[in-house]
């Protein structure tokens, strides 16, 4: 107690002391950040300057798509400033999508921080934290604005999208009023004569500007370097016969065997030193005009005209000399009917000049401003003349005429597409020379010059995938060193690799062909951006007010149906015939995948056809509802048997190969249709049996778990031999036999005794129940031999005899039966007088 009397006093003022210190500190600290007048400004929220950045982006390209709104509503604009406007809103509909994705994910992220902090409380409710309504306030202003982002892009979005359609309509509009916009016919008199009056004014003028182009050129080539320019220039188109001669000069493989991939390889080298042999002087011009500075704007229009025309003749005469190689049948790509190698790379390359120098004229009518008359008289004269080129070419290449005279019996030829190719030909001469003078003189150019521009990628393509092909068919094998390669780096076996091989070839045919097909389009205004718009609007369809239907657009819907189910089948075959075969599926499932993919590619054929149409599923879908009672009484049978084969082909019960007894109807099956099953029986008939019969009905599958058989044969015994010698007899025969499976073991059964023999009873199986009529058969043939030596078969029964002593009891009946009884008296009367 003294000790504790003592301390409280020190204790006391140790604790004034330290109370005195923290006010004193309390005083001299300093006042809050806010409210500092020097305080920093606060970072902003990040969803702020998110909301910022996104909304000027925004406003560039609303902007942009409101010059565009302005600009069709103010005049007719011309095609170039069409494509324009397509290439400027081209990369919108892109970058719009993938900020729309960044909005979605943060406005979803800000909602689920909005539904952990629940609604706000209610009146009457406790109130919660100042701090949690600040935090609800600030995520809900922020799922407003991020909200409102969203709701702005998809509004974009669609207005891009229309705009597109608007674009691509004029693109179609205007390319259409260009072919079918009539002029003046060329057969004209009266229009001739104008013509031949504006003709020494358009060579005055041509020769001015030669003239001034040359003036303009040496100009700016002081003293000696002017010579020096055109000497170099004029050496630059010496080095054109060289090359041209090397080309010419033939192929020669002595020794060497030409196989296709040779062939092609040979092809393209004809077909690139060609090219490069026309191409090689422009080059040398082109930087011998950069060196002494004259390749400017001026003089680059006419060096870029002479440059594709020069091109296309060369590009002909190499496709020509690549592929037809006049002077080397054996190397040769493609074979013609009437033989006319030579004459059909004239014409090719005939044909081209006439196009490119068409085109030459143009560009100069252009550049001396020529009057409209007489540049539609030279393009109507060029197509003229390309026209009857071809004429002539498919005149003089008819079939040969002894092509009929057949020593031997007619084999079924491949397909020959060069007789339906010569009749589209003839077609396409035919309209051009009605359409000249006719005055539809842009139809006819047009059509001139998508003959070129067709050839030109049609031969392309096939000598770009027959290389693809022939590549991948020697160089990707098991054996190749590319081959051990794949196999040693990534483990894949010898039929993994032929089946990576087919599967490579097949994706770069497919590439091949959409890439020719989006060439072959491009000058008809269908670009590769609007494929995807026309696979959309199969199945979501748009909304233009009512549906125009017209006699062409029904035509070209039928024709994208039916070129659609043409490349189904195609392509059905071809993974029938070459990818199935090389992987591990029976024959049931191959079948099933190849009937699956032909439904796919109906499908999809339906859904392109009806995207051109305009319908879509859902105006479908309302019809089909209209006439849903009626279809379902009238064709209750056929959906009835469609949907059994679905369930036939995903199910597998019944498989193509199968060996199924319905019915009295017995044997295999071969295909599994839409309706029916064909079924092949043993006496070579095919049977048509319902699917829904399969499907409902009982059927018998031999094969259904596997194609093992099992074998039974009756043989009766003597009944004097020794059961035991004839089982071990029946067993040696059984497993002596190469078809009879070890497992399980042929087995004997001792089925019966009868007085007169012993009745056996021999069971075995075979792997293969198509061997079961062969193998039973060598076994019958066996056992005779084997028992007939060793006397095991069975006497016959004895026959019911009956000897003269028995009839001594009926002499008196049959004395009054046939010696004259009385009709009345019935042979029991006279049975029991006797």
């Amino acid at each position: 107690m003294r000790l504790l009397a003592r301390v409280m006093p020190a204790c006391r003022f140790v604790i004034i002391l330290a109370l005195l210190t923290s006010a004193a500190f309390a005083v001299a600290a300093p006042a809050p950040a806010s409210n500092a007048p020097n305080a920093a400004p606060a970072t902003p929220s990040p969803a702020l300057a998110l909301e910022s950045r996104t909304s000027r982006q925004f406003d560039q390209i609303d902007s942009a798509l409101m010059q565009i709104e302005t600009a069709f509503q103010n005049r007719d604009l011309p095609p170039k400033d069409l494509q324009a406007f397509r290439d400027k809103i081209a990369p919108f509909t892109p970058k719009l999508q993938t900020t729309l994705d960044r909005l979605n994910t943060i406005l979803a992220a800000v909602k689920a921080r909005l539904d952990q902090l629940g609604p706000a409380p209610a009146a009457k409710a406790p109130p919660e934290s100042a701090q949690i309504t600040k935090e609800r306030q600030q995520q809900q202003s922020e799922f407003e604005a991020i909200d409102a982002l969203v709701k702005r892009a998809k509004l974009l979005i669609v207005r891009v999208t229309q705009i597109n359609a608007r674009i691509a309509k004029h693109q179609h509009a205007t390319f259409t009023h260009s072919l079918f916009r009539r002029g003046p016919s060329i057969v004209e008199p009266g229009r001739w004569f104008d013509v031949l009056a504006e003709t020494p004014h358009n060579f005055e003028m041509a020769q001015a500007a030669a003239g001034q182009w040359f003036k303009q050129v040496n100009s700016r080539l002081p003293g000696w370097r002017t010579p020096l320019f055109w000497i170099l220039v004029l050496a630059a188109f010496g080095l054109y016969w060289p090359v041209s001669m090397y080309a010419r000069r033939g192929r020669d493989h002595t020794g060497v065997s030409a196989d296709q991939f040779r062939k092609i390889v040979e092809a393209w080298k004809v077909v690139f030193i060609v090219a490069a042999g026309a191409l090689l002087p422009f080059v040398v011009i082109a930087g011998l005009s950069a060196a002494f500075g004259v390749f400017d704007a001026f003089f680059r229009r006419p060096f870029f005209v002479l440059l594709l025309s020069v091109l296309g003749v060369a590009i002909a005469e190499g496709l020509g000399r690549g592929v037809l190689a006049p002077s080397s049948p054996d190397w040769r790509l493609l074979t013609l009917r009437d033989g006319r190698y030579s004459h059909t790379r004239a014409a090719m390359v005939l044909i081209a000049a006439i196009v490119m120098a068409g085109h030459v004229l143009h560009a100069l009518c252009d550049a001396i401003g020529a009057g409209w008359m007489f540049q539609g008289a030279v393009n109507g004269l060029v197509a003229f003349c390309a026209a009857i080129a071809i004429a002539a070419a498919l005149w003089r290449g008819g079939e040969d005429c002894n092509s009929e005279a057949v020593l031997g019996p007619r084999v079924t030829a491949t397909r020959d597409w060069y007789g339906p190719l010569r009749i589209l030909l003839w077609i396409v001469t035919v309209a051009i020379l009605v359409a000249v003078p006719a005055g539809f003189l842009g139809l006819a150019s047009f059509l001139v010059a998508q003959v070129l521009w067709v050839g030109f990628v049609g031969l392309v393509a096939m000598m770009a995938h027959t290389l693809v092909e022939e590549a991948i068919a020697v160089g990707v094998k098991p054996t190749t060193p590319f081959g051990r390669a794949l196999n040693a780096s990534s483990g894949l076996s010898s039929g993994s690799i032929e089946q990576f091989a087919i599967l490579l070839s097949g994706a770069s045919t497919v590439a091949i062909f959409v890439a020719a097909l989006l060439l072959i389009l491009a000058p008809w205004g269908i670009q590769s951006t609007d494929l995807p718009t026309y696979f959309h609007d199969a199945f979501f369809g748009f909304h233009v007010g009512d549906i125009s239907v017209s006699i062409s657009s029904i035509i070209i819907a039928v024709a994208i149906f039916v070129i659609g189910i043409a490349t189904t089948r195609t392509v059905g075959s071809w993974i029938e015939s070459r990818f199935l075969p090389h992987t591990r599926l029976d024959l049931g499932l191959r079948n099933a995948v190849r009937t699956s993919f032909g439904y796919l590619g109906f499908i999809l054929a339906l859904g392109f056809s009806l995207a051109y149409l305009g319908l879509n599923f859902e105006k479908l879908a309302i019809v089909a509802g209209a006439l849903s009672v009626g279809i379902g009484f009238g064709l209750q049978s056929i959906v009835n048997n469609f949907v059994s084969g679905l369930i036939l082909l995903w199910e597998r019960a019944i498989r193509v190969g199968d060996w199924i007894v319905v019915g009295s109807e017995e044997g295999l099956v071969r295909r599994i249709n839409v309706r029916s099953t064909e079924i092949q029986t043993f006496d070579c008939a095919v049977v048509a049996v319902p699917n829904s019969n399969l499907v409902a009905g009982i059927v018998k599958n031999f094969v259904r778990t596997d194609r093992s058989g099992r074998i039974m044969i009756a043989i009766p015994v003597n009944a004097a031999a020794d059961p035991e010698k004839a089982r071990n007899i029946l067993l040696e025969i059984a497993k002596s036999h190469k078809l009879v499976s070890s497992r399980p073991e042929p087995t004997v059964v001792f089925a019966g005794i009868t007085p007169s023999a012993y009745n056996f009873e021999l069971y075995c199986f075979v792997a293969d129940i198509s061997t079961l009529g062969t193998v039973k058969s060598d076994l019958n043939f066996e056992i005779y031999h084997r028992f007939k030596a060793e006397g095991l078969f069975a006497a016959p029964p004895p026959s019911s005899v009956v000897t003269l002593a028995g009839l001594e009891r009926f002499e008196p009946l049959l004395d009054r039966v046939v010696g004259g009884a009385s009709l009345d008296e019935t042979p029991e009367r006279a049975w029991k007088k006797s």
